[in-house]
């Protein structure tokens, strides 16, 4: 099989699982016990940054640039997710229906908020470069 087919292959399963894994995450949620919960967005956004500020090569005038192996970027959001899902859960755990899902979505808004204006964290509106890709050495060299 070609490389580009394989790197390919490897990017679309990366996206379909993260996917899959926020669908599974709001399909426990308001699938089983019928509780509308908006933040699941707010949380993928922590993960999302964290790996990225942890496996990124240094940039000057940004936070983070660790160069950490994908893997140790991956845990890493997950333990931040589950932190912050603690809080947020010991905060709303006494919330119902409507209520819930406006204290979800205003944790959700906030993430939102603080991504775009800590720029020296986030990068601001122009977001993280240079992140690495997962099974990015399938793809070669693009210039051959």
């Amino acid at each position: 099989m070609d490389a580009a087919v394989l790197a390919y292959l490897a990017f679309f399963m990366t996206v379909a699982l993260t996917y899959a894994i926020m669908c599974l995450g709001l399909n426990l949620q308001w699938g089983l016990t019928g509780v509308f919960n908006v933040g699941v967005a707010g949380f993928v956004l922590a993960g999302a940054y964290t790996s990225a500020i942890l496996t990124t090569p240094p940039i000057e005038g940004r936070f983070g640039g660790f160069s950490l192996p994908i893997g140790a970027g991956w845990f890493a959001a997950a333990i931040v997710g589950a932190l912050l899902s603690v809080l947020v859960g010991a905060l709303t755990i006494r919330l119902r229906a409507g209520y819930l899902a406006i204290a979800t979505f205003g944790f959700a808004v906030v993430m939102h908020l603080a991504a775009l204006n800590l720029a020296p964290l986030t990068g601001g509106p122009f977001g993280i470069t240079f992140i690495p890709r997962p099974f990015g050495a399938l793809q070669g060299d693009e210039r051959d």
